[in-house]
């Protein structure tokens, strides 16, 4: 990966944010953390020299300049950081261990920060920082006191220096960990791209995204993109099929029909001959329309654009069971609703829900030999419609839900193999549930139980 890239990653971008923001934040925290701590030294420090200002100040009212002198001199002996100068009406060092007046200091009644250096015999010692408070006595005398703070400049340059130190390798770290955080997740996006660029490339839909097992968002990313892709291979592949059955269920009855109207073209001209022709091409025709509808209808529920209203599903029942009572009773075939509790509360297409419970009823009343029984259940779980037909073998039920598939036994009805395809598309549309089953199991001929379960809202 080349540098100029992984600067235009999403992830490096924001580790910078992320900097950005840390170092804000902790820049303030250190701030406040060297403010809070300078103070508490400087008030140590000034407690200190307000407290021996005072004793000194109370020595000279109570025994006079010269026990002050003698009082200074004594301290100045032991005392190491503090510091002492005591100035007469003149001018001049009447006692201390300053050399000389600091020239920086002159107004009484506050604090001063100076440089000095300290008198040890007639030699001086290297330039040192004191912080001090000057006082004015009676009978002309100035009294500076002060504390060597060189050890607290020094703390505060070590803690800004430790705070430098510490604030660069935290933004260090974290860029590093920016930069192989990013390029771990570019080689990752990476892999999502490079599948799809080879499945663009070739078309090879079995390619599939790789999944590290780590669990992550990138993981869930690419079982979605993988679940995607298996959706349109499948899709794809049934694409293919039904191009396929359409190819060859649709050929014979075009030959049929192009064979019957050669054959009238070749005959007599006959107005009756004509007219036959023409009804059973017409019949042919609508056959042919009806499949394509149906296609059409099975590939709306697949789409699955129109907008879910809540449905009454037993009230669409029953109505459906009234619509077909009068063809199941012209075949001698006892025609049944049952209602076993409250139907469960959908929410979907009225239209492919009536579509896909009347395929279901017309193929046991189709199905069923003449009297026979079919009964409709409506119950918490759904819709089931039982038959006492032939049934379907347990081998062929998840086959029987393809497109244009007909069972051998079936073949001399009319129809198109496209009746449960709808249903099993109206049920993927619903996220329901098509069951098929023996409807009385050891019982010859065991009949079929299909069934349409709804999941609870």
């Amino acid at each position: 990966m080349r540098p100029t890239d992984l600067l235009r990653t999403s992830a490096f971008r924001l580790t910078l944010v992320y900097l950005a923001v840390l170092a804000v934040f902790a820049f303030a925290g250190f701030r406040f953390l060297y403010s809070e701590s300078l103070e508490a030294l400087q008030f140590e420090s000034r407690q200190t020299v307000a407290a021996e200002l005072e004793g000194l100040a109370e020595h000279y009212r109570a025994f006079g300049a010269g026990r002050l002198r003698a009082v200074i001199n004594g301290r100045t002996r032991f005392e190491d950081r503090s510091l002492y100068l005591l100035m007469d009406r003149w001018g001049r060092k009447a006692a201390g261990n300053l050399g000389a007046w600091p020239g920086t200091v002159r107004e009484a009644g506050q604090w001063h920060e100076f440089h000095y250096r300290r008198v040890h015999g007639e030699e001086p010692s290297r330039r040192h920082t004191a912080r001090a408070y000057v006082s004015e006595l009676p009978g002309g005398y100035r009294l500076l006191v002060g504390h060597d703070i060189e050890e607290e400049v020094a703390l505060s340059r070590r803690i800004v220096v430790f705070g430098a130190a510490a604030g660069g390798l935290i933004l260090l770290a974290g860029l590093a960990a920016g930069i192989l955080v990013s390029r771990d997740l570019r080689r990752r996006v990476e892999a999502v791209d490079e599948t799809g660029r080879r499945i663009m490339q070739d078309g090879d839909l079995s390619r599939r995204v790789q999944v590290t097992g780590r669990g992550d968002e990138f993981d869930d990313l690419a079982t979605s993109v993988n679940r995607m892709l298996a959706r349109i291979e499948l899709l794809m592949s049934e694409l293919r099929e039904v191009t396929d059955n359409i190819a060859h269920d649709l050929r014979r009855p075009l030959a049929r029909l192009h064979a019957r109207l050669e054959d009238v073209l070749r005959g007599p001209v006959d107005a009756a001959v004509y007219r036959e022709a023409l009804v059973r091409t017409d019949l042919e025709v609508m056959e042919l329309i009806d499949t394509f509808n149906m296609l059409l209808e099975i590939a709306k529920a697949e789409a699955g654009p129109a907008p879910l209203v809540p449905v009454d599903l037993a009230d669409l029942v029953e109505d459906l069971v009234e619509l077909h009572a009068p063809s199941a009773e012209e075949r001698g075939i006892e025609l049944e609703l049952t209602r076993v509790g409250p139907a469960p509360a959908v929410r979907g297409q009225p239209e492919l829900l009536a579509q896909a419970l009347s395929n279901l009823i017309d193929n046991a009343v189709k199905y069923t030999p003449e009297g026979g029984r079919v009964a409709v259940t409506v119950g918490p779980a759904g819709v089931a419609v039982a038959d006492s037909g032939p049934g379907i073998a347990p081998e062929d039920r998840e086959r029987v839900l393809d497109r244009f598939v007909r069972l051998d036994p079936s073949r001399h009805l009319p129809g198109n193999g496209l009746g449960l395809a709808l249903v099993a598309a109206a049920a993927r549309r619903h996220g329901a549930r098509l069951a098929l089953s023996d409807a009385a199991p050891g019982r010859e001929p065991p009949g079929l139980r299909a069934s349409l379960e709804f999941s609870s809202p």
